[in-house]
């Protein structure tokens, strides 16, 4: 350790004992400070926060809980995936209200952007307290307040930390160490000063939190006309997130196109690896002098996925690279078993019913000296025309003892957007690695 850390160490030391015999000399602890802040926060904001419910008009029961928060003019803001439901034309749903003082009215869906997760509400009433969104970031390690209503056990305020935005995440959602819960999705976060600076997202657990940063909220408020009203036609609003779906993967693909894919080895070949930053790979073998055939794995994914529905997350990309060593197979053992592994890799992950079967096209193509037998399988979204989950995978030929399957999906993509992508991606395979 230099002399100069220690020095500064020292003057940390100094400058953190002087703020506490401040505190101490005006009679105010550093908890304390940190308690009433929280106090203050809860006791201004919690008019403005309300418990939405989605309710089966049929049965009386709940379908789905969430927080939202009034913006004024008897408008509201909440998650869109807390809303969801609404859009599906088979149900018949209400969604209600529930202010900190028990009232209760009903609220209707009036926009929505499916991309960032958010949803605005109107309501009849519009004499509640009225929260304002941020105009501008946080500073990182800024004290935030969580509010909402976790689990269905009543308002809640979290405490928590701006810690920037996401890492790997391609829409830019906020890092917030702080216990978010269910139920408390589409509830605000607050500064210190009163200020909404993100809405309540998700979570991983262990206060890893996520929140969809205010300014999408305002941009999303600025689309709408002078005076909203509340949707009436639930083609209209399918048309909306059909028409905002295929803006981010016009989005998605260019990014991914911008610049060449980076290229890593594996085993005897050179695959395709991570070119943005919203794409993190990972690894995994099995490769013991014991195993007879001997497998590595390479395996990118995106950090986030759109919420369309339960069953369906959307606009995501992915791909998987295996290379197996059967040189301790007799050659047929090991081309029965290449070609099992071919034949069973995972594919996009869906089995919702509002997509169409895949239809799938085989072929051979070579790429410098690689033979390749590559299909393409296709899935059409039936409620959003022009959006697919395509499924390319592909197994080197020609090798008794080894081979490299490659597979890469994409979910919530156009036909044309889709085929560039895999165009770049067999571009990336540079021929056997010397």
């Amino acid at each position: 350790m230099n002399a100069g850390f220690i020095h500064e160490m020292k003057i940390q030391k100094i400058a953190h004992t002087c703020l506490i015999l401040i505190f101490c000399f005006l009679g105010i602890s550093p908890a304390l400070t940190h308690a009433t802040s929280t106090q203050a926060v809860f006791a201004k904001s919690k008019g403005a926060v309300v418990q939405i419910r989605v309710l089966d008009i049929a049965s009386g029961a709940q379908q789905s809980l969430g927080t939202g928060f009034h913006i004024g003019n008897g408008l509201y803001i909440t998650n869109y995936h807390v809303i969801a439901d609404l859009l599906d034309k088979d149900q018949h749903l209400q969604t209600l209200a529930q202010t900190f003082d028990k009232q209760e009215f009903e609220l209707e869906l009036v926009t929505l952007d499916v991309v960032h997760d958010l949803a605005v509400m109107h309501a009849r009433r519009a004499n509640l307290p009225v929260i304002t969104l941020a105009s501008q970031e946080p500073e990182r390690g800024e004290r935030l307040y969580s509010l909402g209503n976790p689990m269905d056990i009543g308002f809640t305020i979290v405490e928590g930390n701006y810690n920037g935005y996401v890492k790997g995440d391609p829409r830019k959602n906020i890092h917030f160490t702080g216990s978010l819960n269910p139920g408390m999705s589409g509830g605000p976060t607050i500064t210190e000063s009163g200020t909404v600076a993100g809405i309540n997202v998700a979570t991983s657990g262990d206060e890893v939190s996520y929140l969809v940063p205010a300014e999408y909220a305002k941009a999303m408020l600025e689309r709408l006309p002078a005076k909203p009203k509340p949707a009436t036609s639930i083609k209209a609003l399918r048309k909306l997130v059909r028409d905002q779906l295929l803006a981010e993967q016009d989005r998605i693909t260019q990014e991914f196109l911008a610049k060449p894919l980076k290229v890593t080895r594996l085993g005897s070949f050179n695959v395709p690896d991570s070119n943005v930053e919203w794409i993190t790979c990972w690894g995994n073998s099995r490769n013991t002098d014991s195993d007879l055939l001997k497998a590595s794995q390479r395996r990118c994914t995106a950090g986030s996925a759109i919420y369309l529905d339960e069953d369906i997350q959307i606009n995501s990309v992915g791909y998987l690279h295996s290379f197996l060593d059967g040189k301790k197979l007799h050659p047929l053992q090991f081309l029965h078993q290449y070609g099992d592994a071919y034949i069973n890799s995972p594919d996009a992950g869906d089995n919702s019913d509002r997509i169409n079967p895949a239809v799938c096209q085989q072929d051979f193509f070579r790429k410098d000296n690689i033979v390749f037998r590559g299909a393409t399988c296709i899935r059409l979204y039936r409620d959003y025309p022009g959006l697919y989950n395509i499924t390319f995978r592909a197994a080197t030929q020609g090798s008794m003892h080894t081979g490299l399957i490659t597979t890469l999906s994409m979910q919530g993509f156009s036909m044309a957007n889709a085929k560039k992508m895999i165009s770049r991606y067999v571009s990336s395979f540079q021929g056997a690695a010397k």
